[in-house]
C-alpha cells in the first residue's frame, strides 16, 4: 500500500496539468505565428507578429490597404490577451516576406528596389512562461515553426 500511495503522489506531480495554459497558449501562438506566415505569402507586404506587452500580442502588416483591417483568426481583433498567470518573452517581432521566410524587423512591402529583406540567421524562441516554461521556435531561413 505504501509503495502503492508513493506512485500515486509521484504520477500525480508529473502529470500534472498546472502548465496547460502555458501550453495552450503557446499553441494558440504557433498558429497565429503560421498564419500570419501564410498571409505573407500571398501578399507583397510583410506580415507578423509583434509582443504588445509581457501578457498581449497582435498580428501586423505592412499592407496599407490592410494595416487597420486585420485580425486573428477566432479572436475577432488583431491583439490577444494571454490568460492570467501566463507571460511571454517582450519585445517579439516577427515578420513574414511573400516566401514565407522570417526577416529582419521591419514592415515593408517587397522586393524594395529589386532588393528582398534580409533573413534571421539564428531562430527566434519565444518563451511562454506559467508554472513552467514553454518555447516556441521560428527557424531561421524557412520559418518552419515546429
Amino acid at each position: 500500500m505504501v509503495i502503492l500511495g508513493i506512485l500515486a503522489v509521484v504520477l500525480g506531480v508529473k502529470f500534472s496539468d498546472s502548465n496547460a495554459p502555458a501550453l495552450s497558449e503557446a499553441e494558440i501562438f504557433k498558429s497565429y505565428l503560421r498564419y500570419a506566415q501564410l498571409r505573407a505569402m500571398g501578399d507583397i507586404s510583410t506580415w507578423g507578429i509583434e509582443t504588445v506587452s509581457s501578457n498581449q500580442y497582435k498580428i501586423v502588416t505592412a499592407n496599407p490597404d490592410l494595416a487597420t483591417k486585420v485580425t486573428l483568426p477566432g479572436a475577432g481583433s488583431a491583439t490577444r490577451t494571454l490568460p492570467t498567470g501566463v507571460t511571454m518573452t517582450q519585445n517579439i517581432k516577427i515578420y513574414f516576406d511573400s516566401r514565407g521566410r522570417p526577416v529582419s524587423n521591419t514592415l515593408k512591402e517587397y522586393p524594395l528596389n529589386n532588393t528582398w529583406p534580409t533573413t534571421y540567421t539564428n531562430d527566434v524562441t519565444v518563451t511562454f512562461s506559467g508554472s513552467e516554461n514553454t518555447a516556441v521556435t521560428v527557424t531561421s531561413q524557412t520559418g518552419f515553426v515546429p
